[in-house]
């Protein structure tokens, strides 16, 4: 297997990238380690509650699962329910925001939600710590 860097591209608050969809197959740890992502907004905080959809997607395309099930307002399990939609909802984005930070890391860089509520991979400036 060929290994190569790959860099994604990402325009304001709407991500586009140039990496396959995982569709269940773990991504290798040599592709991880060599991933490597543009600083700035991958999600506008504009979507709302819809914004968890967006992360998990996200983060799925690189190889997270939930831990959690989706249950819908019925709390019946509905493999077509959005995350939007689950009880699970607000753990399910931090555990996608948390996967990204432990297997993408990028240096100088980190992974989350913005003041503004936007969603993206933020530089990590010397005056904030």
């Amino acid at each position: 297997m060929r290994s190569e860097m790959r860099t994604v591209r990402w325009n304001i608050c709407g991500w586009k990238h140039d990496a396959p969809r995982a569709h269940g197959a773990m991504m290798s740890e040599t592709s991880k380690a060599k991933q490597v992502f543009e600083p700035g907004c991958y999600f506008d905080g504009a979507r709302g509650c819809y914004m968890v959809d967006a992360i998990v997607d996200f983060a799925e395309t690189y190889g997270f699962r939930p831990a959690h099930e989706c249950e819908c307002e019925d709390h019946k399990y509905n493999p077509n329910c959005a995350w939007s939609e689950c009880e699970w909802a607000n753990e399910v984005e931090d555990d996608a925001t948390a996967f990204m930070e432990d297997n993408y890391p990028q240096d100088g860089a980190t992974w989350g939600r913005s003041e503004s509520g936007d969603w993206g991979l933020w530089p990590i400036e010397d005056d904030a710590i």
